[in-house]
């Protein structure tokens, strides 16, 4: 046997020199690829590869051991995971479908893998600890049998079928030695520390007369030469290498961060960046390529065909199943937040003329905003929701109709096979359309998108699941195609897309990750993010096992992974002769510089320059892209003048009819912001709410409450039977009114939510409304007795005579001084007019508090007192509070004014508001506090908006 040779090499040299390995057959092994190819170009340059052969360490282990089956890797393994577990394991993990178990199969695979590294036998865990002094709590070793389980269930479930797994394989009964036999000499190039299992290879080759050489970059004291292990070091002990030119760069903050990077790299032409979170910055997004030579890929979860499937995945995941109906419904907020992606809906739009398309999805965007402002929550995929009477439920078909279709085709998606069938079909899923020109061009999108389909096909061939639905709990009718399309997804999202940036590679800076940092080297170089918990990690919570556990059984700990860290941080700032680090210190944010710039700072001091920035106001950034000649090329100041913010009143354009209508609602916000009452009423810019209610709100219990009471006048007023009274009538149409409302064919159908709400609503609201209902009939008749001289009835969703639609004059110009003729309009919930001459009385039905007595003024004026003030004595109005079952108002506080005088009173107001308004132009309301919800923030972007 021969003895392993180590060879040590300074910070400052060359891990590899080509003239030294010139016509030598040897296998060179690296930790990691980016070592491996820097080995291979530096090599290559001189033709010295002819009798080497440069591999990874996993590669390596990979050739040496032999599998008598084809190995299962990534999904397919996990998919196997899955179909081998029994009910005892699938309860004591708590999985019911596939995309629960994934965690687990990370976790389990993970486990073993890392068990066959340190040669750990997981049968004797429970002993090894016990001789150690140590145990398994009673939750570990419950879940360490269900593992243990599952090990081989997993192992006969694919050995039946002709699979095997490198958990199975990496046993030295399965060695193969016949890579090695061309080479006498293996050399490991680097490596800090290696598996029990590398050891082992290692002795067994060396055992066959392998000469086994570890060139090492670390000083000869901190390996332990008989376990091939490192020591525990410090950075003195490092020594005696010193650093080249260190640059601390404290900032306090990830922008400042970036800008002070961006400085430093055009100043000192620093040549390579690596960015140590694991993560990347957002502000990547806004690195020039021409500048910076970013990753050369990008992951298949940042194109636009991923996008796309995330989208549907979405539309398919909202889908409701309607079980008393029968049918499957389509959330209007999913559709519309769909429709709001131009990249999933535009190529779904048929036009060949772009500007069609995005014309046809900015209709689509304000149907969907109007139909929100009518409280509709759903379409159904039938299409009986586009059979209406009203426009904006008809016009809504052709535009979502490519989406229904599309959603129709997928919910026949059974296996992988009819998705890859659906996705090749041209009128199935558009990838061509989808895929813009810049992707085209630029990546090689296309062809990885339909080989990832290629192999997803083959997984549906493999036969490793039999029934595919069965990936998702329960049998409705989108389970399988969700089960199917989320795999999918879930397969290619690990690709990596090549991108092509065609610019000119040369004096760029590139970046580059801290794992394939850790085998380069640099002359000029930048780290950035080198804070706490970035660099060394935040500890992560081991699975299973407790780190003292996992340290007795022989297994990698936080320790070893935070002495890797040190090492590979440490061997970058000792071999750079010029290295800037950028870190971040910000004690509000408990942000603090890496512990092991402060180690470097102690042990180096003479070599570690300090530069404190100041933070970086983003005003100040942006300033400097103004700049032409060296001096500052501003934009135009905002004006200063207090009206800069005042739409002008021109009475001519503001009301081209001549007539200034108001109503209630529009009164108020005029009176409160006419800032907004010019963009709403005069500019008609629609005011979309934030947010889709999709629970109960007042607003649509309010609607609801007002139906069954319309309703039960919509009976009344149509029975032909001879007249009877007002108690009488919701015993008599009380419980049809309700049955009709919530019938599939009620338009309320499509606005009621399909949830627990509902349940809510029938179980202890709708209670209330029929105990309120019949409340007011009785109040109607015993109480107010309008049913006793022959009544009129107007509900408002059932009478739109002249009378209701026609606007009043209720101020001349010439009279008010106003330059335009004042009129009301409005509409009551219902009026009831009765006897000789003619009395009237108006109620508005509520179930908020939010409302306000001149809504019941501005109700008489507009019907009756404009017309016949005469009349004022013998109009009474009223609010009735549904769910409270009470009837509030009736008497007005006009604080010791008549009827007639508060009246007057009112005309005078808002003859003055309107008139200030004339004078000043539409001026934005006063915020008084943060807190006024009723003022809200009114941005430049809504003043613009398709029409």
């Amino acid at each position: 046997m021969l003895p392993l040779r180590f060879r040590y090499i300074r910070f400052d040299e060359p891990l590899l020199n080509p003239a030294e390995w010139s016509g030598r057959e040897a296998l060179l092994l690296f930790p990691g690829e980016a070592g491996r190819h820097a080995a291979g170009r530096l090599l290559q340059g001189n033709w010295e590869l002819t009798g080497l052969r440069l591999m990874t360490l996993e590669e390596f282990k990979e050739q040496l051991f032999v599998a008598p089956f084809p190995l299962l890797k990534e999904e397919k393994r996990t998919l196997a995971f899955y179909t081998s577990l029994d009910a005892p394991a699938r309860d004591h993990f708590r999985i019911s479908s596939y995309f629960q178990s994934i965690e687990l199969a990370n976790h389990f695979f993970s486990l073993w893998e890392e068990a066959g590294e340190a040669g750990l036998e997981m049968d004797a865990v429970a002993g090894d600890l016990a001789a150690a002094g140590a145990e398994l709590l009673s939750w570990q070793e419950k879940s360490l049998r269900q593992l243990l389980h599952i090990r081989d269930l997993y192992h006969d479930t694919i050995s039946r079928r002709g699979f095997s797994d490198r958990i199975f394989i990496r046993r030295e009964e399965n060695l193969d030695y016949s890579l090695c036999s061309s080479f006498r000499e293996i050399v490991l190039v680097n490596p800090f520390r290696l598996t029990r299992l590398e050891k082992s290879i290692l002795h067994l080759l060396a055992e066959r007369d392998h000469q086994i050489t570890l060139i090492s970059q670390m000083p000869s004291k901190i390996m332990d030469e008989e376990e091939v292990e490192p020591r525990p070091f410090t950075a003195a002990d490092l020594g005696p290498a010193a650093p080249g030119d260190i640059t601390l760069h404290k900032c306090c903050n990830e922008f400042a961060l970036y800008a002070r990077f961006i400085e430093a790299a055009a100043q000192n032409r620093i040549t390579h960046a690596v960015d140590v979170s694991l993560q990347p910055s957002a502000f990547h997004h806004l690195l020039s390529p021409a500048r910076f030579r970013l990753p050369a890929s990008i992951p298949m979860s940042e194109t636009s065909l991923y996008h796309f499937f995330a989208t549907l995945t979405a539309l398919l995941e909202e889908l409701v199943w309607e079980s008393r109906a029968g049918r499957l419904l389509l959330p209007l907020p999913a559709l519309l937040e769909a429709a709001h992606s131009p990249g999933f809906y535009l190529p779904l739009l048929e036009s060949a003329d772009p500007e069609q398309r995005a014309a046809q999805r900015e209709r689509l965007i304000t149907l969907l905003h109007r139909l929100q402002e009518q409280d509709y929550l759903y379409l159904d995929l039938q299409g009986r929701f586009f059979n209406s009477a009203q426009r904006e439920r008809r016009d809504l078909e052709p535009l979502a109709r490519p989406v229904l279709r599309l959603i129709d085709r997928l919910l026949q998606v059974r296996d992988p096979a009819g998705l890859v069938r659906l996705i090749a079909d041209p009128e199935g899923v558009p990838v061509l359309r989808i895929v813009p020109e810049k992707e085209r061009a630029c990546t090689t999108l296309i062809e990885l998108f339909y080989q990832s389909l290629a192999d997803f096909s083959a997984i549906g061939e493999s036969g490793i699941v039999e029934e595919w639905p069965a990936l998702l709990p329960g049998e409705g009718p989108t389970t399988a195609a969700r089960g199917i399309l989320r795999l999918f997804l879930d397969y290619i999202k690990s690709a990596r897309v090549r991108y092509e940036w065609n610019v000119d590679r040369q004096n760029q800076i590139e970046f580059t990750n801290f794992t394939e940092a850790q085998d380069l080297t640099f002359e000029r170089l930048a780290l950035l993010q080198v804070v706490e918990g970035q660099l060394p990690r935040t500890r992560a919570i081991p699975w299973l096992l407790t780190e003292q556990q996992r340290a007795l059984l022989g297994l990698e700990t936080a320790d070893d992974t935070r002495l890797r860290e040190k090492y590979a941080f440490f061997r970058l700032a000792l071999s750079t002769p010029e290295l800037h680090l950028f870190t971040i210190e910000n004690i509000e944010k408990n942000t603090q510089p890496s512990s092991f710039i402060e180690e470097l700072a102690l042990t180096f001091p003479e070599n570690v320059r300090i530069i404190s920035h100041p933070d970086i106001e983003y005003r100040d950034f942006g300033r400097q892209f103004f700049r032409e000649g060296g001096e500052e090329n501003l934009p135009l100041p905002v004006r200063g003048r207090e009206d800069f913010f005042t739409l002008p009143f021109d009475g001519a354009a503001d009301f081209p009819a001549g007539e200034w209508r108001l109503s209630f609602y529009a009164w108020e916000q005029v009176k409160s912001n006419p800032f907004e009452y010019a963009l709403r009423n005069v500019g008609r810019v629609p005011a979309w709410p934030a947010q889709w209610q999709t629970e109960w709100t007042h607003k649509l219990l309010g609607k609801v409450a007002q139906e069954v009471f319309d309703l039960c006048w919509h009976h009344f007023n149509q029975d032909a039977l001879p007249f009877s009274r007002f108690d009488r009538i919701f015993s008599r149409y009380g419980e049809k009114a309700i049955a009709s409302l919530f019938a599939d064919q009620s338009d309320l159908y499509f606005k009621l939510p399909k949830n627990h709400g509902l349940a809510y609503f029938r179980e202890f609201v709708l209670p209330l409304i029929r105990s309120s209902c019949d409340y007011f009939y009785q109040q109607l008749h015993e109480r107010f007795h309008l049913d006793e001289d022959n009544p009129r009835v107007y509900p408002e969703k059932e009478f739109t005579s002249a009378r209701e639609t026609s606007p009043r004059l209720l101020l001349a110009a010439a009279e008010s001084q106003l330059p335009l003729d004042l009129l009301l309009t409005g509409r009551a919930d219902l009026r009831i007019e009765y006897g000789e001459p003619t009395s009237a009385f108006l109620i508005d039905y509520k179930t908020g508090t939010d409302y306000k007595d001149e809504q019941l003024w501005f109700y008489e004026l507009f019907y009756y007192l404009i017309d016949d003030p005469a009349m004022a004595g013998r109009v009474r109005s009223c609010f009735f509070q549904i769910l409270e079952r009470r009837f509030d108002k009736l008497n007005k506080n006009t604080k010791k004014l008549s009827k007639t005088e508060f009246l007057d009173k009112l005309r005078g107001d808002i003859a003055s508001t309107l008139l200030e308004v004339c004078t000043l132009g539409y001026r934005p309301a006063r915020r008084r506090s943060w807190g006024d919800k009723n003022l809200d923030d009114i941005i430049r972007m809504e003043i613009y908006h398709p029409r």
